[in-house]
């Protein structure tokens, strides 16, 4: 079966539940069988979170955090391959990310839908968050209403632009939909939206399963920005991470069918041409670029570690440098250069079975960052591509 086929057959609730199931299987068996690798040195800004991904700044100084939840109560199956849904999902501000340590989660907008296994591991939901001043928009991963009980189906495969000031969010536009009537990449109807990127007159929103990169327009019109294309014949990229620069480029990360080194980083101007590919990396689900334009990608199972994930930094000068954090699900740099990171981004706030597991932002200090390891990445575990498409496709 070819990875194509693979992505339609899962592309359901039920293949959902069966591959959270696993993601959390792997991660616990790695903090029992394994060292714990040397993690980046950082601080912990935020602990106690459930799936966090998506980490985005608003312009001035606030950042908001995509946390995809743990599931909940009403489930479809049995056992441990069940798949279970609730509106657990939330988006989180921290109002002085660069002052805050072990800080409160202050959760300003609550009760999305969420969808995972029984454990509340390798959660979807809520995966992409925006923010410009006190607005945000978010993004909510797909799956067929026909299987998904009331009252979550409505909430599926939207995106909703609300305020972190007063919680209250609508929807602005159907991607699904969008992609149900167009599809731009011309492989069969498949959506799962999952980043987002505000600018001031329009959100885009990566669809990691429709392979494109949308644009909504405050009044929710929706329009084909880019096609991400294949990496090879038949085998999709799967976009799952965008970013900006200053000068208002768009960068774009993806998965490169969980070949490691296979994933890239590709650049578009304004209007969505293609302006340059920066290749080698493994797993992107989340891209950032600093003021200085280096590209930063977190690499949910890249590296070589005795516990998957880091974060890499690609310099102007082409230097590449790493830091190891476990299941790195997204990454942000601040105004000042902090890099920020969503650590253990497939875990719940009950961890991955030793002390620190628990999801979580850390912020990254200049030292973390070494010189990158030399050779092919390799892979860190037969259950990661099998749990990076519970993440990329939904």
């Amino acid at each position: 079966m070819t990875y194509r086929h693979r992505k339609a057959a899962i592309a359901t609730i039920s293949a959902l539940s069966a591959l959270a199931a696993v993601t959390g299987t792997a991660a616990s068996a790695a903090a029992e069988d394994e060292p714990q690798a040397p993690w980046a040195d950082h601080e912990v800004v935020l602990g106690g979170l459930d799936n966090p991904r998506q980490i985005s700044w608003d312009g001035r100084g606030e950042m908001y955090v995509a946390e995809a939840g743990r599931g909940g109560d009403e489930c479809i199956g049995e056992g441990e391959t069940a798949t279970c849904l609730g509106e657990t999902g939330s988006i989180i501000r921290i109002k002085r990310p660069e002052k805050t340590v072990n800080g409160t989660p202050d959760r300003v907008i609550d009760g999305i839908v969420s969808v995972a296994g029984r454990d509340g591991s390798g959660a979807v939901g809520v995966d992409g968050v925006a923010a410009i001043n006190s607005k945000v928009w978010f993004a909510t991963t797909f799956a067929p209403p026909e299987i998904t009980p009331a009252p979550f189906a409505p909430q599926l495969g939207k995106l909703f632009s609300g305020h972190g000031s007063s919680g209250n969010y609508k929807q602005l536009a159907d991607v699904t939909a969008y992609e149900v009537a167009n599809d731009p990449d011309g492989d069969g109807v498949e959506s799962n939206p999952y980043a987002v990127l505000a600018q001031a007159n329009r959100t885009l929103v990566v669809d990691a399963a429709g392979n494109t990169v949308l644009s909504v327009s405050p009044a929710g019109k929706v329009t084909t920005f880019a096609v991400i294309p294949e990496y090879a014949p038949g085998l999709d990229s799967v976009p799952t991470s965008i970013a900006q620069d200053a000068a208002g480029n768009v960068y774009v990360g993806d998965l490169g069918g969980e070949v490691p080194g296979n994933a890239s980083v590709r650049k578009y101007s304004p209007t969505g041409t293609l302006l340059q590919t920066y290749g080698g990396f493994t797993t992107i689900t989340g891209v950032a670029v600093g003021a200085d334009g280096s590209i930063y990608a977190a690499e949910l199972f890249g590296g070589s570690h005795a516990f998957p994930g880091q974060v890499t930094k690609l310099a102007p000068n082409g230097t590449r440098t790493v830091a190891a954090v476990p299941f790195a699900a997204g990454v942000a740099v601040s105004p000042n250069g902090d890099v920020y990171t969503s650590a253990f981004g497939i875990a719940t706030a009950e961890g991955m079975g030793l002390p620190g597991s628990d999801g979580a932002v850390w912020r990254l200090k200049p030292a973390a960052f070494t010189t990158a390891p030399t050779g092919t990445p390799t892979p860190t575990g037969t259950d990661a591509p099998e749990a990076a498409r519970v993440l990329s496709i939904g």
